[in-house]
């Protein structure tokens, strides 16, 4: 049933051009490490609301950080070359990162004889993430031509609404 929860990824993923998208990328780092966290309540809402952040988080996932990296790479007056280069590269790295970090939670659920292990371990990581976003990244917004609708944009919400009542 959380599926009836898609019509709410507009908002989350609309609002990022108006808070900044270095603001929602910390903001997905601050969802996620709460969501881990409750993965350890064995209370069924809590760990409804633990999924519920989680895929608000990965809303945020989904488009604020290559949002963040086009709009830099535009004030940078970067080459789309070599936009181009960095996101081949990222998803390079994206891709040894996510097979380290599955080699390192199944020693971590074998050291700790817990299935949460990695999850604390993942929150821990993110705190840190959160740091470094804080005090190394520079704020960008999107333009206002771009989300005339403002945060609440119904038109998305409404397109949403109709690809998950479609099935």
């Amino acid at each position: 049933f959380l599926h009836l929860l898609a019509p709410y990824t507009p908002l989350m993923t609309g609002n990022r051009s108006y808070s900044g998208r270095k603001r929602m990328c910390m903001v997905f780092c601050v969802l996620t490490a709460m969501s881990y966290a409750l993965i350890n309540v064995p209370i069924l809402p809590i760990l409804f609301l633990g999924r519920f952040l989680g895929g608000s988080s990965s809303a945020i996932q989904s488009t604020a950080f290559e949002s963040w990296l086009v709009s830099s790479a535009f004030t940078l007056d970067l080459s789309s070359k070599d936009l181009s280069n960095i996101l081949g590269r990222a998803m390079f790295v994206n891709s040894l990162a996510a097979t380290t970090a599955g080699v390192a939670s199944d020693k971590l659920v074998e050291w700790r004889s817990t299935f949460t292990a990695p999850f604390l371990a993942g929150g821990v990581l993110l705190l840190l993430a959160l740091v470094l976003l804080g005090t190394t990244w520079s704020e960008n917004y999107g333009s206002r031509e771009s989300s005339t609708d403002g945060v609440l944009n119904l038109r998305r919400i409404r397109e949403a609404w109709v690809l998950v009542r479609s099935g």
